[in-house]
């Protein structure tokens, strides 16, 4: 695959959300996570699309259980960081959960099921599956055990987190603060594809990370709005 085509299907890519999320948020009458939940099922599709008229196949873009040692292993730590960012949460206040996006949502279970279902197979499927396994055949070398293919993958998924400010989803300072969260997993999330190979590990990561720390920021602010209504 040539680095123009994969150039072009990313510009499809983003092309197909932008007009089918403009056309799902007026039909769902600008109900945000309504319209989401039904743009990440079209972002799959056009994602495994693409993956069909690229030139790599599916088991290179991760559509297998590949190495489940390393998989499970790179699960495991993730599970480790999340515990440890969780219990660094406990002392926030209710103050700092306001300046978090996301965590004013009204219509928590359309939040949560985002977070704990889609969120995955939504980006991991385009950004590693796609992205990542194509650069995989067009770029080698390595710095130490990381290959270039998977910098850059990295990369690309953290600058991509910049729509969420040019769609007004979170301001300049809310994207830095979440910045060197981001830096991490995408890190954790594109290394764990790298040495498995497969799709399923990243997916668990980015559901269960998402997942737990959303269910406890809202379990968290209404613990605050409870204490302050008593």
């Amino acid at each position: 695959m040539s680095y123009l085509k994969l150039i072009l299907f990313i510009a499809l890519y983003y092309i197909s959300i932008f007009f089918i999320g403009k056309f799902l948020l007026e039909k769902t009458k600008y109900d945000v996570y309504k319209a989401n939940c039904l743009i990440g099922i079209f972002s799959i599709l056009i994602s495994i699309v693409l993956i069909f008229f690229s030139d790599i196949n599916f088991k290179q873009a991760g559509f297998k259980i590949g190495n489940i040692k390393n998989g499970l292993v790179m699960v495991a730590i993730s599970f480790l960081i999340i515990l440890i960012s969780i219990y660094s949460m406990k002392k926030m206040t209710y103050s700092d959960l306001l300046k978090i996006p996301y965590i004013n949502f009204g219509k928590n279970k359309l939040l949560l099921l985002y977070m704990w279902a889609l969120v995955g197979p939504v980006e991991e499927i385009f950004y590693r599956g796609f992205i990542q396994g194509s650069l995989e055949q067009l770029i080698t070398g390595s710095f130490l055990t990381i290959r270039y293919s998977t910098l850059i993958s990295m990369l690309i998924f953290i600058l991509a987190h910049l729509s969420n400010v040019f769609f007004g989803k979170e301001n300049l300072k809310q994207f830095l603060n979440l910045l060197p969260g981001r830096i991490i997993m995408s890190f954790i999330l594109c290394y764990t594809f790298q040495i498995s190979q497969s799709l399923l590990y990243p997916i668990i990561i980015h559901n269960f990370t998402d997942g737990i720390t959303i269910s406890y920021l809202l379990r968290l602010r209404k613990k605050h709005i409870n204490e302050y209504q008593s």
